[in-house]
């Protein structure tokens, strides 16, 4: 309060703790003896009315009334609705008066009140009472009122202009009375705190539903956007509770009829309108909102789902069943609370609107977006989605060359859709590139719960985390006429690396370069698009980083400071099985080490598992190159090589020796390098004395290869044929001829190998779950380095790792094992109680997988082991 000034008034009156502005200037008129009007006047507000000053002060009424009374312009503001601002109230612009609220229609005119609090206070009227969602009083556990019992019009706070002071507690609202030939304005008088009031449960579901909205109004400061969304899902579940008591009461759940009974056992007065302001009403939409609300889940389910279907019951009634007509009807809620409203339709909804109102989604989420959301959006996408993102959504159905171009372009096309009013066509348009016909009708093929999903998630998180590359400016500045290709520096790498200049090699990596500056394949009139995947799979490293240092020249002469590409994360979108192929479930470093070595695609493919389409989408996304294998030379006609002449190349003695001992090449593999046929490979082994295996006669393997033995190697060990094979040094074939002749019923497909079944170990049931999943013996040895790493993305980097495939590892065993095995919030990481049992038994086994396996290379004894001779 301020110092004692000669303007302030010498008779003090202080405002009691969250009274209403009109309240206390009432109380301070009738201390003074004087109308509110007289006080008013006095002071310096002539024409001024409480009723409006309680709702906003203007800068006079807030410098006066801070003069005359020492309060704080800011304690006065407090005294009035304007810190309530968007969240509980609006005003007009410029102007006195209130606006709509955002939610109940309540525009503070008139106080709500408790007789009680009024009886206590002797007729101080709290702030509260005016916000539309008061409509109880916790302290005396009683349903506000809003009328006077006797001349049953809304109450106010202070005074008439006629008469005397005010009495305390009494409603001050005017009511004409004939007195001989004159009708005069007289007070009612009726003494409010004498008022019969609804008394509440203690522990109801009323006043639970006040205390929840009372933390949210305190919390309007610290978490502003957070109360006025749940206020706003409360209301939209409210009003539609309401029109729900009118439209189908009878299958209501029992908590609907327990709210009903807590405030007087009869229907609310309003149950058709949106804008309710009976307080009752406000009452049992509120206690019943609040425990349908979904986030994170509703209190009682069933009430979520009664007020959901009566809510469709009755837009269908009022504006037909349409997706977009129900989608409407939740424009006011959050988008959570509208992706749960219309998650109901999914399973009548085409794909177009799953994706558009993202019902498919495990989080069901919808909003509507701006033109300059859609805009940031376009801009963030390429015309063709992501390698990886295409490898798990990707079909093996749909994985050839020119399915899978047109499988991109149709899915970055779905992604403009979410939260849009958008078609396929403008989409496209909005990616700039042309409708595909056979693109948008491959979709209605394809798998669409988990497209749907998919692309609803990217499209969210795409939109909340942003992406580092501007597609939008990049398909703007870049095209063939405008990107720099450094012609000087590309024919020195071509030098070196034995090529001639080709106009048509030259047109393919200014192609490869504009693929790498939009994020995408361009097309080309001139040559087939398979032409330009093989060019890329078989790309030369140097090769591959001059386009790399090309693509970076091109954004910094426009002053880009992008990275050249970029992919979203991998955990943006989550299903739980994926249509296509997971990298993450690919081992990394044995594909690196293939294809460094030579082997070729096919080879490849076979080896990984996947389809060629499916391989080059692997490759492009994480940068590898195969080797191509060399073109088969040609046969000389007419003449052979000279006698004693010396075999050179991959047919030379140290060569052979290299590739056929050490590296175990077949006979194929090193004619494949050396373009000669696997009998020519046979005949230089010969020459060079290398012995090779002498073939078995025929019988061999039965006499030599117990079936008792292979049944339990191969059934109770859960050993592969492959592995058998191995240990024997055969070829699988006859592996699983045997097993096929001794009638050995076959492994359960899907079951991963046991990798240990060499050991002859017993192993704990833990390790015996986690031993049949994938990769497993991969995923043990980065899980074994994890203790005392400082965190998950220090231990990615030093296994040389993404950080997402090592969570990926990780929670992969945990999920198996059914208990956490490392503690992630803590630095240094440690193993858990039983992660170290685990641990520690994975270190003896791998331990003894690499003697066994050294051994094997030497070609020591096993025990146990069974020789094929």
């Amino acid at each position: 309060m301020k110092e004692w000034t000669d303007q302030r008034i010498p008779i003090w009156v202080p405002p009691l703790p969250g009274e209403a502005l009109d309240s206390w200037l009432e109380a301070y008129a009738r201390r003074l003896r004087v109308t509110t009007h007289v006080f008013m006047a006095f002071v310096g507000l002539r024409g001024s009315r409480p009723s409006r000053m309680t709702e906003r002060l203007s800068g006079s009424e807030r410098e006066i009334l801070s003069q005359v009374t020492g309060l704080s312009p800011q304690e006065l503001a407090a005294m009035t609705l304007e810190p309530y601002e968007g969240l509980t109230v609006t005003f007009k612009s410029g102007q006195d008066g209130m606006n709509r609220p955002p939610t109940w229609r309540y525009y503070g005119t008139h106080s709500r009140f408790c007789p009680a609090c009024l009886d206590d206070t002797r007729g101080r009227w709290l702030l509260a009472w005016r916000q539309p969602w008061s409509f109880a009083c916790l302290r005396h556990r009683r349903l506000l009122l809003e009328r006077c019992p006797a001349c049953e019009q809304f109450v106010r706070a202070q005074g008439t202009r006629v008469g005397g002071p005010s009495k305390p507690a009494h409603c001050t609202r005017g009511r004409h009375r004939t007195e001989g030939c004159r009708r005069v304005l007289v007070a009612c008088g009726f003494s409010l705190a004498q008022s019969p009031a609804q008394i509440l449960p203690a522990s109801g579901l009323v006043l639970q539903a006040q205390q929840h909205v009372d933390a949210l109004l305190q919390d309007r400061f610290s978490q502003p956007g957070s109360a006025r969304t749940q206020l706003h899902d409360m209301y939209s579940l409210g009003w539609r509770s309401l029109a729900g008591l009118a439209t189908d009461l009878g299958s209501a759940p029992r908590v609907v009829h327990q709210v009903l009974e807590e405030t007087g056992g009869a229907m609310p007065i309003q149950t058709h309108a949106q804008d309710a302001t009976d307080v009752r009403s406000i009452a049992i939409g509120t206690a019943l909102a609040r425990l349908a609300d979904p986030r994170p889940t509703p209190a009682d389910p069933k009430l979520f789902e009664w007020i959901l279907k009566t809510s469709d019951q009755l837009s269908t009634a009022q504006d037909g069943s349409s997706p977009s007509s129900r989608a409407t009807a939740w424009r006011r809620a959050s988008p959570h609370l509208s992706g749960y409203a219309l998650a109901r339709l999914d399973a009548d909804l085409t794909l177009i609107a799953r994706v558009r109102y993202g019902t498919a989604a495990p989080r069901p989420y919808w909003r509507s977006l701006t033109q300059d959301q859609i805009r940031r959006r376009a801009a963030s996408l390429p015309d063709k989605l992501w390698p990886s993102w295409t490898m798990r959504l990707l079909t093996p159905a749909l994985a050839n060359g020119r399915s899978a171009d047109r499988f991109r372009r149709a899915a970055s096309t779905l992604l403009m859709l979410p939260g849009t009013r958008l078609d396929y066509g403008p989409a496209t348009a909005l990616l700039d590139h042309k409708p595909n016909a056979k693109a948008r009708r491959m979709l209605d093929s394809y798998p669409q719960d988990v497209l749907a999903s998919v692309i609803a998630q990217l499209a969210w998180a795409i939109d909340e985390q942003g992406a580092p590359i501007d597609y939008a400016r990049r398909r703007r500045l870049f095209r063939e006429d405008t990107i720099r290709l450094d012609l000087p520096a590309l024919n020195t790498i071509s030098t070196k690396l034995g090529w001639d200049s080709e106009p048509a090699r030259t047109r393919l990596i200014r192609w490869h370069l504009l693929d790498l500056l939009l994020g995408s394949s361009p097309e080309s009139v001139q040559d087939k698009i398979t032409t330009h995947h093989r060019f890329r799979l078989h790309m030369p490293r140097p090769l591959k980083d001059f386009l790399h240092d090309q693509a970076e020249a091109n954004l910094e002469r426009f002053g880009i400071d992008e990275p050249v590409r970029w992919e979203p994360p991998d955990d943006w979108a989550t299903v739980d099985t994926w249509p296509g192929f997971d990298s993450d479930n690919i081992d990394h470093g044995l594909a690196s080490h293939l294809a460094a070595a030579g082997f070729s695609e096919a080879l490849l493919v076979r080896e990984l598992g996947l389809t060629t389409t499916h391989f080059r989408l692997y490759c492009e996304s994480l940068g590898i190159t195969i080797t191509p294998s060399p073109k088969p030379a040609r046969r000389p006609t007419g003449r052979t090589r000279g006698k004693g002449v010396p075999r050179v190349g991959p047919l030379a003695p140290d060569q052979l020796h290299d590739r056929y001992i050490k590296q175990k090449m077949t006979t194929a593999q090193i004619g494949r390098l050396a373009g000669c046929s696997g009998s020519t490979v046979s005949q230089a082994l010969r020459e060079a004395g290398i012995s090779t295996p002498q073939r078995r006669p025929n019988g061999v393997f039965e006499r030599t290869i117990d079936r008792d033995w292979l049944e339990t190697e191969y059934r109770i060990k859960g050993r592969s044929a492959p592995d058998i094979a191995r240990e024997l040094g055969l070829h699988k074939n006859p592996v699983i001829k045997l097993i096929k002749k001794y009638e050995i019923p076959r492994n359960t497909p899907g079951l991963h190998s046991n990798p240990f079944a060499p050991l002859d170990i017993q192993l704990s049931p833990t390790m015996a779950a986690v031993n049949r999943t994938p990769n497993c013996v991969q995923r043990l040895r980065h899980l074994i380095q994890l203790p005392g790493q400082p965190h998950v993305a220090a231990a990615a980097k030093a296994l040389g790792l993404r950080d997402s495939v090592l969570r990926y590892q990780i929670n992969a065993i945990e999920k198996t094992t059914g208990f956490p095995v490392i503690t992630w919030r803590t630095s240094p990481l440690a193993a858990t109680a039983p992660g170290r049992e685990l641990l520690a038994e994975a270190e003896l086994l791998l331990l003894l997988l690499d003697r066994h396996s050294s051994q094997t290379v030497t070609g020591e004894p096993q025990p146990g082991r069974r020789s094929a001779h």
